[in-house]
């Protein structure tokens, strides 16, 4: 029924429009201006009319479209997606994503357990204490992110409880020569962790960093060359040159 009263008001609105064009007149105008005006109401307020309308879209190769003149559920499954070059996608209803510890997050691990050591220094002694285990955290995030999947071992408890230690071992010495030792020490950690005789060695030797001395240091690794190295050729000089 609004239908015919939308056609009978356009064609009463082209009859108006003529007498105007005609008769260009106060009268003829407002008569036009005001079908007009009921023209768009009756389409805009009929259900049944906008059911009835064309809706027209123009889309580009591959896309999708959606067009209803009232409500619309689309019930459709498929998702579509499209990235560039090393781009990474998810869908799904609902989802969780893990995308694990990047070295960001790992910094700020290290300075959380760094608050744990805060209370043990007195003022004086505070600032000595940040710099040194500042400059054990450039060496140690260096090397961590240089291995394959180390920054993950931040997430480990009883890798955070060795960091603690390594922290306090840090803050005790002023040897840079000992950051580098001890970050070798939570690399070595990470690589072997799984072997607890490896764990209880690593954790007794970042608490004694900064109790060996110089010497006993040289000695140390004068000895772990003499059990690890061995000869790849008979010729002294060949082996020398790594020929």
């Amino acid at each position: 029924m609004r239908i015919i009263l939308a056609i009978i008001n356009f064609v009463a609105l082209i009859g108006a429009i003529f007498w105007w064009v005609k008769s260009p007149d106060y009268e003829p105008a407002v008569t036009s201006i005001a079908l007009f005006g009921a023209l768009l109401a009756q389409i805009f307020t009929s259900d049944e009319i906008k059911s009835k309308l064309k809706l027209i879209q123009k889309s580009k190769k591959d896309s999708h479209n959606y067009q209803a003149a009232g409500d619309q559920t689309i019930t459709d499954n498929k998702k579509i997606q499209s990235g560039g070059d090393y781009s990474q996608q998810f869908q799904a209803g609902e989802m969780i994503v893990h995308v694990g510890i990047d070295e960001k997050r790992a910094r700020e691990i290290y300075q959380e357990m760094n608050l744990q050591l805060r209370n043990d220094y007195s003022k004086e002694a505070l600032e000595i204490a940040n710099t040194r285990v500042t400059d054990f955290e450039n060496r140690l995030m260096s090397k961590m992110d240089a291995a394959n999947g180390a920054l993950e071992a931040f997430a480990d408890p009883s890798f955070q409880l060795l960091l603690v230690k390594a922290q306090k071992a840090a803050a005790s010495t002023e040897r840079p020569a000992d950051y580098d030792l001890l970050s070798e020490l939570l690399i070595h950690r990470f690589q072997k962790g799984e072997n607890r005789t490896t764990r209880a060695g690593v954790s007794r030797a970042v608490e004694i960093v900064d109790e060996i001395s110089d010497e006993a240091l040289l000695g140390l690794t004068v000895s772990h060359a003499i059990s690890s190295f061995f000869p790849a050729s008979g010729d002294i000089n060949q082996g020398l040159t790594g020929r």
